[in-house]
């Protein structure tokens, strides 16, 4: 007897107690290839810019909308061309902070997203530096750590937009250091791991109401510098970077707030690397650029999803229809919608196992070699419209 799985509206057939995650592939970065450039999230755009191009600093600096999965090119970044800045978003404003431009910078500018202007402001308070972290905190702007021609810095400083001045705050918890990575929920951020002279794997939290630091569960990964982070739903993510072997890396850990715990999941898609940008917004983490171990830059973006707790559709009237499920050998996919779609099956672990396209509405799985087991699928068409569920492969 055949089974069929039918999806219709936000309708999902299966039900899973842990999270499963995968990594989508979406619209490469519309500059050149690049790492270490910084960015900010305002509304429902990225904005990028900054960085190392192939071994050239640069001024360039495009926005994403994560609606049309689009690119557009926006003013060039007002400094001089740099890389190892920082970036951090008050309101509608995005600002980038310090970096390398033959030496290390002082710098802080302001960019407007309804204007599309660049202003520069008032000069870090900590003097100039290379390698800082930033972040959000209750309506100021946070920047520290770093190293400038002397060594690693342990300072923290808030920016005020208001007064246009910088007020320094509590000393980072930890060792001074460079290129460590954060993220932050709520009114406390989370800074992991970086160098000191040494690779580092701790994790502190800044609480902005105490101005106090507080040591947290040590990031489970190998030791590293250059990785990137991000948070959404209530969990802080981080993944990437190179550890003190030179190995560049691509495990990712999510971090529970509330249970001080780390847990691992799915890889990064393609190569491991450093110094790759990355931003969240309310439901989904994102991650770009970066260079791997042979000194490739890259242009890929990707997006990570829950694949268990997707809530849209293809359409509004959308069903999709998978039989037989269990699969023996071949199986139809049909949708009532004859737009292209693609199909990708999943791992329980998020790893991608097969992608096929399906066009006019019906496709044909064959489980060639899949080992017997529960996989996870989702179904999307390039408006980032998606179903998601889950298909059983047999003996």
């Amino acid at each position: 007897m055949k089974h069929k799985i039918t999806l219709l509206f936000f309708v999902l057939s299966f039900s899973i107690s842990q999270a499963q995650w995968a990594w989508v592939q979406k619209a490469d970065y519309g500059g050149t290839k690049v790492s270490d450039a910084s960015c900010f999230y305002i509304g429902k755009n990225a904005y990028v810019g900054t960085g190392n191009a192939d071994g050239t600093n640069t001024k360039q600096f495009w926005m994403y909308n994560t609606v049309t999965d689009t690119w557009t090119q926006k003013s060039d970044y007002l400094g001089t061309a740099r890389r190892n800045t920082s970036a951090f978003a008050l309101g509608r404003k995005g600002f980038i902070c310090n970096g390398y431009s033959g030496s290390p910078s002082t710098r802080l500018y302001e960019y407007d997203t309804l204007t599309n202007v660049w202003t520069q402001k008032a000069n870090y308070g900590g003097g100039s530096r290379e390698g800082t972290v930033s972040f959000a905190l209750k309506g100021l702007g946070y920047t520290g750590l770093g190293n400038d021609a002397n060594g690693f810095k342990q300072d923290f400083w808030a920016f005020d937009t208001t007064n246009n001045t910088w007020t320094q705050k509590a000393n980072f918890g930890g060792t001074a250091r460079s290129r460590a990575t954060a993220f932050f929920i709520g009114d406390r951020a989370f800074v992991v791991t970086g160098n000191d002279g040494g690779m580092k794997n701790d994790c502190w939290a800044y609480d902005a109401a105490s101005n106090t630091w507080s040591s947290k569960a040590k990031f489970p990964g190998v030791k590293r510098e250059d990785a990137t982070a991000f948070a959404f739903l209530g969990k802080g993510y981080v993944g990437t970077g190179v550890d003190s072997l030179g190995l560049y890396k691509k495990d990712f850990w999510a971090y529970d707030t509330t249970s001080n715990s780390w847990t691992q999941i799915a890889d990064l898609t393609g190569v491991g690397r450093k110094g790759a940008f990355a931003f969240a917004t309310d439901s989904n983490g994102y991650v770009g650029t970066g260079v791997d171990a042979i000194a490739y830059y890259h242009v890929d973006f990707w997006q990570l999803k829950n694949v268990t707790s997707i809530t849209e559709t293809i359409s509004e009237k959308t069903v999709v229809n998978i039989y037989p499920n269990p699969v023996r050998d071949i199986a139809t996919i049909s949708i009532s919608n004859t737009n292209e779609c693609v199909f990708t099956l999943y791992t329980l672990q998020g790893k991608e196992i097969q992608q096929l396209i399906v066009n006019g509405g019906k496709a044909t799985f064959n489980k060639n070699n899949i080992a017997v087991g529960v996989y996870m699928y989702t179904l999307s068409q390039k408006n980032n419209k998606s179903v998601s569920g889950k298909l059983i492969i047999s003996e």
